[in-house]
């Protein structure tokens, strides 16, 4: 129930026909933790205030660098030296208050994580390290918590809704995460670029929390701040998947690369340089198969490959295909190079009763064809 302090705050909202009382006290009951109180975190984080999560939850054991006020406009120059947890709440508080806000001055870890989101019924994604976005993820997928998912990159910005019950999860999304990334420190950032992402990510919890219009589940939202494009590209559960799949993680967050091992690895002489691809499939009239995600072979693939998933592949939807196309030489590839010698580990296998096939890995993946052999966008 609202008060009266509450109707009056929030009239603009109970006068939505698709929001109302029903989304404003669905709003009120919810209980959210940002992890983060930087570029994504802030813009999140006043929004959800603002709109009346009952309760925000916020860890982070930073302290308000002079830098940081850029672009995480929760902190102000009087904060500086702080810690962002208390800066953040002192703002929020001012802000809005009639909802509770709990901090939390320590890293996310392996020994906290699952104590911590099992209070809480939606995570917000605000955190700038690899390993600790697949820390979230695995909490979340063992706690059944959705969370909501963003990153940026200097112009570039990610947004999506992920570990839902039957949507995939962030190891689905990312098999084989990119060597290294930057951080805003060493690339850079347009100050405005985490505003929109982290406004966008208090919309997408918004709606999930109040129960209107359609989130981003199962959708990918891409944003380019330099030309203004948005594009939403479809993603999928992975049955395959170590994390949401099947359980095959031994410890939260294992190391990422974890969900690229490939099991009895052929020899590398199975692997064939890109700069040798397109001779190669001349010459051999060779088949050439992009395993990837469907999402990743509709944002942009090599000129004739056909696309067959690794995930289907393993679950035998193309093996008589793949018997029938293996009387020619075959060529796979993927984003780096993993998930194309599992591919070729399977089609070994179903084929071990024809004899032996012709069939190779293209080393490096689209990764390294872009740039040994020509420049090409790909999904990363």
């Amino acid at each position: 129930m609202l008060n009266k302090e509450e109707i009056r705050r929030y009239s603009r909202h109970l006068k939505l026909d698709d929001f109302g009382l029903r989304g404003q006290e669905s709003l009120k009951s919810s209980k959210v933790l940002v992890i983060g109180a930087g570029g994504l975190g802030s813009p999140c984080l006043l929004y959800l205030a603002a709109a009346g999560v009952g309760t925000i939850g916020i860890i982070d054991a930073d302290t308000v660098d002079e830098s940081n006020l850029q672009r995480q406009i929760v902190h102000n120059t009087s904060t500086v030296g702080k810690l962002k947890v208390e800066s953040a709440a002192t703002t929020l508080s001012k802000l809005n208050p009639l909802i509770t806000i709990e901090t939390y001055a320590e890293f996310l870890s392996a020994d906290n994580a699952l104590d911590l989101f099992s209070q809480y019924d939606l995570i917000i994604d605000g955190c700038d390290s690899l390993a600790v976005r697949y820390l979230i993820n695995d909490a979340c997928v063992k706690l059944s918590k959705p969370f909501v998912y963003g990153s940026i990159y200097r112009f570039d910005g990610q947004i999506s809704i992920l570990a839902t019950e039957n949507g995939p999860c962030y190891r689905c999304l990312y098999p084989e995460p990119p060597e290294s990334i930057p951080s805003c420190s060493e690339a850079g950032v347009l100050g405005v670029l985490p505003g929109i992402i982290g406004v966008t990510q208090a919309t997408e919890a918004i709606k999930y929390l109040a129960g209107m219009g359609k989130p981003l589940v199962g959708q990918l939202l891409l944003m380019d701040a330099l030309t203004n494009e948005y594009s939403t590209l479809s993603i999928k559960k992975d049955p395959q998947c170590p994390a949401c799949g099947h359980w095959s993680l031994q410890h939260l967050g294992d190391t990422p690369d974890i969900s690229c091992e490939v099991a009895n690895p052929v020899k590398s002489d199975r692997e064939l340089e890109p700069a040798h691809v397109p001779r190669y499939i001349q010459d051999n009239g060779a088949v050439l198969i992009d395993v990837r995600h469907d999402y990743e072979f509709q944002y942009s693939s090599l000129p004739g490959a056909r696309h067959m998933s690794l995930a289907e592949i393993l679950a035998g939807k193309y093996d008589e295909e793949l018997l029938e196309l293996s009387k020619d030489p075959i060529v796979l590839y993927c984003l780096g190079g993993v998930r194309s010698m599992k591919a070729l580990n399977h089609i070994c296998k179903i084929s071990e009763d024809k004899g032996p096939v012709t069939i190779h890995s293209m080393s490096g993946g689209i990764k390294k064809w872009a740039k040994e052999v020509e420049s090409i966008e790909y999904f990363q």
